[in-house]
């Protein structure tokens, strides 16, 4: 019993220390990254539902010198159109979605006089 709370709390600490060490070469990182010039945002790095890391870096706005901290919204413009195209493909390949198909068929709600005109013309196949 006492051999198995003693490895117990070994393993804890270990486990502690090394999730330490992880956050602290995570911050070494992105700080490296903004010294440089290289970055400037929010971090979050988890595993599972433990969060390894969150910490912010740089300026919001340098105009007014708001530097970014972790509630910091930034716009993300076009960076999520390639993680859009990816999941429309995998539903594609899961065969839950038709590349050739009217928005009707997955929009029901949607106004017919528009969305079962035709499909766009980047997603016919030749």
């Amino acid at each position: 019993m006492k051999q198995s709370l003693l490895l117990l709390c070994f393993t804890v600490t270990v486990m502690t220390a090394k999730t330490q060490s992880v956050s602290d070469s995570i911050a070494n990182l992105v700080k490296y990254y903004n010294d440089n010039g290289m970055f400037s945002g929010a971090v979050l790095v988890a595993n599972g539902n433990t969060i390894v890391y969150k910490g912010a870096v740089g300026m919001a706005n340098q105009e007014w010198q708001l530097p970014n901290t972790t509630q910091t919204r930034f716009r993300l413009g076009s960076v999520t159109k390639q993680f859009t195209a990816t999941l429309i493909l995998q539903l594609v390949q899961e065969g839950k979605l038709n590349l050739n198909g009217k928005i009707t068929d997955y929009l029901t709600n949607y106004r017919k006089e528009t969305g079962s005109q035709g499909k766009h013309p980047s997603f016919v196949n030749p």
